[in-house]
């Protein structure tokens, strides 16, 4: 589509990629390769979309938690750019799945810098989407962690439990090879004893993608957060 023009650069990929690397060399576990689709909002026509600057984006650290569940998948950012290409804002369009890795990639993508979008030869405000693709280097790709299937379940809100602080909790979450969600046990509570009830009794309902070793479904065990 004209109005969503593809912005990879294949050969600074590869770039960005192997410098990735060197900075984790010696790591167990290297994230992660980067796709970048920018795109212009809808409800406004520009005459030149928003463009990144190349090397101005942060690389998340993968969080060490979600490393040792085995968590991956691709998580779509939007970012409001504006008319000095800063980023004042940014979105989930598109979870991975896991609010860590969500929140990951979403507080590194703020820190991009854009060619600000252009309307009648005036720089403008604008929007733009980067999915970061969350991947562990050394996993068996016939393996894979069990998944939130989305829309399965209804996580709960506050509704200002927590006081000034948002709610955030965290389950340990054991799944069959079915899919279907067998225990919850909760790892850290949000400080709502309502909160982290109403999340524990949503998680039981949850459907997950199984997870496979070789190939085959298998019964797992996830580490999961869920927040307001």
């Amino acid at each position: 589509m004209a109005n969503s023009p593809i912005l990879t650069d294949s050969k600074y990929l590869r770039e960005a990629v192997r410098e990735k690397n060197a900075r984790v060399s010696g790591w167990v576990f290297v994230a992660c390769v980067l796709a970048f689709s920018c795109a212009q909002p809808k409800a406004q026509t520009v005459d030149k979309p928003a463009r990144m600057i190349p090397g101005s984006c942060a690389y998340p650290d993968y969080p060490p938690e979600a490393r040792r569940a085995g968590q991956t998948g691709d998580v779509t950012v939007k970012l409001f750019v504006d008319a000095k290409g800063d980023v004042t804002d940014t979105g989930i369009e598109k979870s991975s799945g896991y609010p860590m890795l969500d929140d990951a990639a979403a507080a590194a993508m703020k820190k991009c810098r854009f060619e600000p979008a252009v309307k009648n030869a005036v720089a403008v405000e604008s929007q733009a989407k980067i999915v970061y693709q969350w991947k562990l280097a050394d996993a068996d790709a016939r393996e894979t962690p069990a998944k939130l299937i989305a829309g399965s379940c209804q996580l709960p809100k506050s509704e200002g439990g927590c006081g000034a602080n948002s709610c955030a909790a965290k389950a340990m979450v054991s799944v069959d090879s079915r899919g279907t969600v067998t225990n919850v046990e909760l790892k850290k509570s949000s400080g709502s004893s309502r909160f982290d009830n109403a999340g524990l009794r949503a998680l039981r309902t949850c459907q997950f993608e199984p997870a496979t070793a070789k190939g085959t479904p298998v019964d797992a065990t996830i580490l999961f957060d869920w927040k307001e």
